[in-house]
């Protein structure tokens, strides 16, 4: 070893956890050192909206609104543990360190919260609605009068909860906050995603930009009192990355970048003494050193990057692709492997993505928002298996659709989808990462994932010969009765949509169908918003979509105090975890969700540092 430093605090990565991890550290007088693999903080939260669930927050407290911690602690045991929930048992059923994490999100997030919003000077916000979504906003309010809260017109517009009518979900709308964006983390945001389409793309999405529809919402995200319109979030993450930088510099952190940690140093007793460090991308010897802290917070994301680890503690899953960074690869995890107890390993955050662009390397970058397709917004569109059958709620969130993947006999599912959906929910901004940005009937910019046919036997053809490069990668032939069974399908779904209930997966019956939608078509008169009668005529138009991830869930165990546990289930002295390297309480669900969390934990880590 060529040399060596001493400091309080070691935090290894850059993403939110790790942001967190040492500003908090150095607010409360410690010495820390940021080590960061990339070039550039912010690791995938730079490309996030920065979305994060938090219970107790500010703009509930002020508007009066005190949370019953019994009722969300069985929010969040019930639909992360639904198999296992027994609301009259232990723990209501979970296991007690899950439960205890639970119970310390509760107690911290809030004020994880108030830290940041007073360190950054930039503001939290309610996330909101993609647009003036009236039908929303009314069921909003009716759920809101049932739970007892203020009739608040600012919180009738916020994004609801996942399962916001569970009778424990005392607070349906208005935990799911961010941070305000501004001009220049907007336009970063848009170039950064310009840069990554190809030039068909990009000619397309910039024609779509200039419509009508499209600037009105730009003018609602920017001049709206609600501040509603797509523009609402975009670049929050970017905005975030870069307040944190300067209170870094504020609180005289070292912020080592291009850094590697290749291992984590114990002393004789076992206690933590550092970490082994060398240049990224240099794995020679002599470029080695060792950087000495009793306190080291690994925040270095899943393993997502990992195919040896994937396929041997989430084979069950066949990811197709990860938006997280590259350097989510989940080394420092086999390196501690035989020292740490592992938890969660065989979940992962799970979306989708369009098969095509997995296999894109100019469309499909790192960045969050390329090609992962978080919402279905068109209601003259649905989604079937390789059969041609209907198969799952459109309309439900990503985290709940995707889970219809989890079988290896079920690797891709179609979109379908008529001309009036792409003049009403198309283009970039209409349906976000749902990749239509082309106007209908204009081939020259129809971007080649987006499959197209005169009539669905057309549609079908065009679709063998669409799927022929990937036969070899995924099972992804269509039955030989596709084409019939397409039709029946689109038949059965018109007349739901004329009757406005889907008897076979209720799309359109929740509030949390509704919120996170675009607003209703402004000639669909049918009685349910999310459904329009798809066209007799044609031409039709399809993408195939495939399981995909943002980062796995699983890793390394930790406490209620986000310590590392060993394999002995005792906190490892000096060692903490938070993000996606750490194993997450939420299970199988969308609990938490993933940012929150991140940052709640490395709050948590830093506190119990400065207090023990």
């Amino acid at each position: 070893m060529s040399e060596s430093s001493a400091y309080d605090v070691i935090v290894v990565g850059s993403g939110p956890a790790g942001l967190m991890a040492a500003l908090r550290s150095a607010a409360l007088g410690k010495k820390v050192a940021l080590v960061e693999s990339e070039a550039q903080i912010g690791g995938t939260g730079r490309g996030s909206a920065y979305g994060i669930w938090i219970p107790q927050n500010r703009l509930l407290r002020d508007r009066g609104i005190e949370e019953d911690k019994s009722a969300c602690l069985r929010w969040m045991c019930k639909h992360a543990y639904p198999n296992q929930y027994t609301v009259d048992a232990p723990f209501y059923g979970i296991p007690e360190l899950d439960y205890r994490q639970f119970s310390a999100y509760f107690e911290n997030a809030g004020q994880m919260l108030d830290f940041l919003e007073d360190e950054s000077g930039v503001e939290i916000v309610f996330m909101r609605n993609h647009g003036d979504d009236q039908d929303t906003y009314d069921a909003n309010r009716a759920l809101m009068k049932a739970r007892g809260l203020p009739d608040d017109p600012d919180l009738a517009r916020a994004l609801p909860d996942y399962h916001p009518e569970d009778e424990d979900n005392e607070v349906p709308v208005g935990r799911y906050v961010n941070f305000r964006t501004d001009m220049m983390a907007i336009t970063l945001y848009f170039i950064a995603m310009f840069r990554q389409m190809d030039a068909k793309l990009l000619v397309s999405a910039l024609y779509e930009m200039l419509r009508p529809s499209v600037l009105l919402q730009v003018a609602r995200g920017f001049f709206s009192k609600n501040d509603e319109g797509a523009f609402y979030y975009c670049g929050a993450g970017i905005r975030m990355t870069r307040a944190f930088k300067a209170l870094l510099l504020k609180y005289r952190v070292d912020v080592l970048t291009s850094i590697t940690v290749d291992d984590v140093l114990f002393n004789a007793s076992g206690a933590v003494s550092g970490v082994k460090v060398r240049p990224a991308g240099k794995n020679v010897s002599g470029n080695t050193r060792e950087l000495h802290a009793p306190n080291v917070v690994l925040t270095v994301g899943g393993f997502a990057h990992n195919q040896a680890l994937l396929n041997k503690y989430a084979s069950e899953f066949p990811v197709q692709r990860c938006a997280s960074r590259p350097t989510c690869d989940g080394a420092l995890l086999e390196t501690l492997e035989d020292r740490v107890k592992l938890g969660h390993m065989a979940d992962v955050w799970q979306t989708e993505s369009l098969l095509a662009l997995t296999r894109n390397a100019v469309v499909a970058s790192d960045f969050i928002g390329s090609t992962n397709v978080w919402h279905l917004n068109g209601d003259s569109a649905i989604v079937v298996d390789q059969r041609g059958q209907r198969c799952y709620n459109e309309m439900a969130q990503y985290s709940m659709r995707s889970k219809w993947y989890r079988s290896p006999d079920k690797e891709i599912a179609v979109y379908v989808f008529d001309e009036r959906t792409i003049r009403r929910f198309g283009g970039l901004l209409g349906t976000w990462s749902a990749h239509l940005p082309y106007l209908a009937g204009v081939d020259a910019v129809r971007p080649s994932f987006v499959v197209a046919g005169d009539s669905l036997d057309d549609l079908t053809d065009n679709l063998r010969e669409h799927l022929v490069p990937f036969e070899s990668l995924v099972n992804c032939s269509l039955s030989a009765d596709f084409a019939d069974n397409l039709a029946a399908s689109v038949t059965r779904f018109n007349g739901f949509a004329r009757d406005g209930v889907d008897e076979d997966f209720g799309r359109g019956g929740s509030l949390a169908n509704l919120g996170w939608r675009a607003k209703r078509a402004p000639d669909n008169h049918f009685p349910n918003k999310t459904m329009y009668p798809i066209s007799e005529d044609g031409p039709y138009y399809a993408m195939v979509l495939c399981l995909s991830c943002f980062n796995t869930k699983g890793g390394f165990q930790t406490d209620e105090h986000a310590r590392v546990l060993s394999q002995h289930e005792q906190p490892i002295e000096g060692l903490y975890a938070a993000g996606n390297c750490a194993a997450s309480p939420s299970n199988t669900g969308y609990v938490l969700s993933t940012i929150g969390p991140a940052m709640t934990f490395a709050w948590m880590a830093a506190n119990h540092i400065a207090e023990h």
